[in-house]
């Protein structure tokens, strides 16, 4: 059976639903509709909006567009098919999207090339640091939105590698681009989502950067919008970062929230990495760690200075790439003095001034009271969002069902 015969017989088996009142409900003409059922024409917006209206319950909706997406034949909606099984991380239907148009030329087939490379990101295939390796495979694309994509997808490996002046000015170059895009149906699914995932990218950055406010506007932004529970708990784990130095309790309280939130993705490293976040920033401020807590933190929280306990530290670094709080633990505790200077340093050239003040705080409180280490206790670039700053979304507020 047709694509568009499936969603018609679906209007017509139900008996307090029309066409009449769909259209109503999906903001269009009756005339849109007909076109609809008699060529199969629709936009993806609007097969969202379509969606939304004939689900009895959240399940369909993700259940329907499940099925739809693949369906779907004309370039332009393949195109944001790919994007909306990404953004809301449905890892099965965007593998079922890459196997179904692996063989496609042209616009298509660079689609499949980057979202083959932001699957294997989100599968753990690959790690953060090697997307821009693995996007340099293919050719730059011709396709302006996706290039947009590319320079977005840029931005995590810089986050990963800790180079957050890169990814400054790399934000910087896209969110211009992104606002002088055009606003019509065609391009403006893909803007906003786009600027989503700048949103993503605009709050740990400003974490880093203790621009605090920014990074709350922007975290409240992901849990508001609802699209992705991965997404809403790593946002509860920026929000509560932003209150380690002003409010150590609701600090806890968002990411104990994220934490809980993150049982709920069926990830263990998802569930584990949420966990780590909660137990390390319970260790900063000095609280006992639970019994369940990974051993090797347990140990070093018991006995910082002892070798094994070190070495366990050490392992997790090892295992799990840079680590900002165990790098800081492992500094306060080194028996040489220097360390900690080191350490601040490090922060430094990073550009990663949230943990730059942290360790000023511990320098400080070990008797250096120097203009430059006071300067970076209180260093604050916070300036807030402004108007023209803030991201409004209308599309996304379709996706009104979390998939992971």
């Amino acid at each position: 059976m047709c694509f568009r015969k499936k969603i018609c017989d679906l209007i017509e088996d139900r008996d307090d639903i029309n066409f009449t009142d769909v259209a109503n409900k999906m903001g269009v003409s009756k005339q849109y509709l007909q076109k609809f059922k008699n060529q199969g024409s629709i936009s993806f917006p609007n097969l969202l909006r379509l969606a939304s209206v004939i689900s009895t319950k959240s399940e369909e909706f993700s259940m329907f567009l499940h099925e739809w997406c693949v369906e779907l034949d004309s370039t332009e909606a393949i195109k944001h098919s790919f994007e909306y099984a990404a953004l809301v991380r449905d890892k099965v239907l965007l593998n079922k999207l890459l196997e179904k148009h692996k063989n496609e030329s042209g616009i298509v087939a660079e689609y499949v090339n980057v979202y083959g490379v932001l699957y294997k990101y989100m599968n753990d295939e690959i790690s953060g640091t090697e997307i821009i390796k693995c996007l340099k495979m293919y050719n730059r694309p011709s396709d302006n939105m996706l290039n947009i994509l590319i320079d977005i997808m840029k931005c995590y490996d810089y986050y990963h590698q800790k180079k957050f002046n890169a990814m400054f000015d790399l934000v910087d170059e896209i969110e211009k681009e992104l606002i002088s895009i055009d606003e019509s149906d065609r391009k403006m699914f893909l803007k906003e989502c786009y600027m989503y995932r700048l949103a993503e990218v605009f709050s740990p950055l400003n974490l880093q950067r203790k621009n605090l406010e920014s990074s709350r506007y922007y975290a409240k932004l992901l849990i508001e919008a609802n699209l992705c529970t991965k997404t809403v708990s790593d946002a509860l784990y920026l929000l509560g970062m932003s209150y380690l130095i002003d409010d150590e309790e609701l600090c806890l309280e968002y990411l104990q929230e994220s934490y809980n939130l993150s049982k709920k993705v069926n990830d263990a490293s998802i569930e584990a990495s949420a966990r780590y976040n909660l137990d390390v920033v319970k260790m900063y401020l000095n609280l006992s760690l639970p019994l369940d807590s990974d051993v090797r933190l347990i140990n070093f929280q018991i006995n910082p200075t002892g070798e094994d306990s070190r070495a366990g530290l050490k392992e997790i670094l090892k295992e799990n790439g840079e680590r900002d709080f165990l790098r800081l633990f492992l500094a306060i505790t080194d028996t040489e003095p220097n360390r900690i200077y080191e350490c601040f340093k490090e922060f430094l050239v990073q550009s990663n001034y949230l943990f730059v003040s942290l360790v000023a705080k511990e320098i400080n409180r070990r008797g250096d009271n120097s203009l430059l280490v006071q300067q970076m206790i209180d260093y604050n670039m916070d300036k807030g969002v402004d108007e023209n700053e803030k991201i409004y979304f209308s599309a996304l507020r379709l996706f009104n069902v979390s998939s992971e």
